[in-house]
């Protein structure tokens, strides 16, 4: 019976070689899309997610139209935002401000009067209070 089957499939595949094409195509098209649509949005969710606290970690972003042009979103705020926002809302347990650094050296002692130092592009540095908002073990 399934042998019957799979003739007749076959057949009918040989038969419509064009209308066959374009299905088996579109088919492929639509799992690579769907595969590469999967595979984005597991990295997009396992981001950061290495901290003890991921879900209650928050990002604040600043977004303003200056003359009637919307400006792109942007992690810049005014320093005192983080006081402000703690001192006046109870669910905030703590806040850390981190700063761009862009190109940085960065020396690393090995001794006394040994160091090994080299360049950094793109240095994050957090500003204060980092290891209450981000808890890690070296």
């Amino acid at each position: 019976m399934l042998r019957n089957y799979l003739i007749i499939a076959w057949r009918n595949l040989w038969n419509n070689k064009v209308f066959s094409l374009i299905n088996i195509v579109g088919l492929a098209v639509a799992m690579a899309a769907c595969l590469l649509i999967y595979v984005y949005i597991s990295h997009e969710k396992s981001y950061d997610n290495f901290h003890e606290h991921d879900d209650n970690i928050y990002r604040l972003v600043y977004s303003a139209t200056i003359e009637g042009e919307k400006k792109p979103p942007q992690s810049k705020v005014a320093p005192f935002a983080g006081e402000y926002l703690l001192s006046n809302f109870p669910e905030i347990e703590s806040y850390t401000r981190v700063n761009y650094e862009g190109r940085t050296a960065i020396t690393r002692y090995t001794s006394d009067e040994d160091y090994e130092s080299f360049h950094e592009d793109k240095v994050f540095m957090p500003i204060h209070r980092s290891w209450r908002c981000f808890p890690m073990s070296f």
